[in-house]
């Protein structure tokens, strides 16, 4: 059998088999590499996140003097997550409306994987930390740099009832942003087996505060929620509704 023989007999086996190829042309050098995402017919029914919005001690004259506050971060920030527009609440809502119902773990995986899958990085202006309204990287087709993709995502869970949280994380010169979402007492055995098998991964990453809510990792690093978590020494965390921040 010749060489075009082979090629054809090969295609014809994977079409009678239904076999499918993913081809992703979005990829740059800034974006990892996304996992090989399974059927939906083969995913369990997406876990219902069950969580209440978390709870800051905020001190007047503590919390006045805190750099995150005097930095100008958190006002930009929480102006950019502009989650009750229409443009961000019409994203959210079409991309939820794959796993229709009580908020639920489906609807966050899907909105992050358009993100993720349509994002182009475009580098902020020279000397500048321009953060974009989550409305305005919809307006431009998904471009930006980290932080707009931490908004955007933080913006597009809490326009559908959920609570997200971003970070600044820095390793001597370098720095990251990433967002977190609350899934609060969400059975975390219950979450890591739909992401696992969504997702075909082997760990599932997220942290537990004070109260015992579980955040679950949303880093556009990662490729997928619940990745590892970008390496830091120090940086600030921000509370959108709420309007608090702290240091990590």
């Amino acid at each position: 059998m010749n060489r075009f023989k082979i090629v054809f007999t090969s295609i014809l086996v994977l079409i009678l088999l239904g076999g499918s190829f993913y081809i992703n042309n979005n990829q740059s050098n800034y974006l990892p590499s996304t996992s090989i995402l399974i059927k939906d017919s083969d995913l369990p029914v997406p876990p219902r996140i069950s969580y209440n919005v978390s709870r800051q001690r905020q001190t007047f004259i503590k919390d006045l003097f805190k750099d995150c506050n005097l930095s100008g971060d958190k006002k930009k920030l929480v102006e950019a997550c502009n989650f009750s527009s229409p443009e961000v609440r019409d994203f959210a809502i079409r991309m939820a409306g794959n796993s229709p119902g009580t908020f639920n773990l489906g609807q966050v995986c899907d909105m992050f994987d358009n993100c993720f899958t349509n994002w182009k990085y475009v580098n902020d202006p020279k000397g500048e930390n321009y953060v974009a309204k989550a409305s305005e990287t919809i307006a431009n087709n998904f471009s930006g740099d980290c932080d707009d993709f931490a908004v955007i995502v933080c913006s597009s869970v809490m326009s559908i009832g959920g609570e997200a949280r971003i970070s600044y994380a820095y390793k001597g010169k370098k720095g990251h942003a990433f967002t977190e979402i609350n899934l609060g007492n969400t059975p975390q055995e219950i979450v890591t087996d739909y992401l696992v098998k969504r997702y075909k991964l082997k760990t599932v990453n997220g942290k537990r505060d004070k109260s015992g809510n579980w955040w679950l990792n949303m880093d556009w690093f990662a490729g997928y929620p619940g990745g590892d978590y970008f390496k830091y020494s120090y940086g600030q965390r921000f509370y959108v509704l709420q309007n608090y921040c702290e240091e990590i």
